[in-house]
């Protein structure tokens, strides 16, 4: 479930690995279940949950045939996020 608290002001400021932290707990889903769906290592779940890996469009998919997050909208955030990060 997303934090209503979290007051985001601009578009960049939130990245894909914030949502899909924020949407995994509603999923009720582990970082090892995660990467384990996704195809990859659980340090590279980590890494991309915690900004240090960037998404490819491969996994962008997979997390959308997963958890219905449209694919397009989890690329143009870490795009966003990349180009200004907070």
């Amino acid at each position: 479930m997303l934090n209503r608290i979290n007051l985001v002001r601009y578009y960049h400021e939130t990245a894909c690995a914030d949502n899909l932290r924020q949407t995994m707990p509603y999923y009720q889903i582990s970082a090892d279940k995660f990467a384990q769906q996704l195809g990859i290592s659980t340090l590279q779940a980590l890494e991309l949950l915690s900004h240090k890996r960037h998404l490819t469009t491969a996994m962008a998919q997979k997390i959308e045939n997963l958890s219905g997050l449209p694919a397009e909208l989890l690329l143009k955030l870490d795009a966003d996020y990349q180009r200004n990060p907070s």
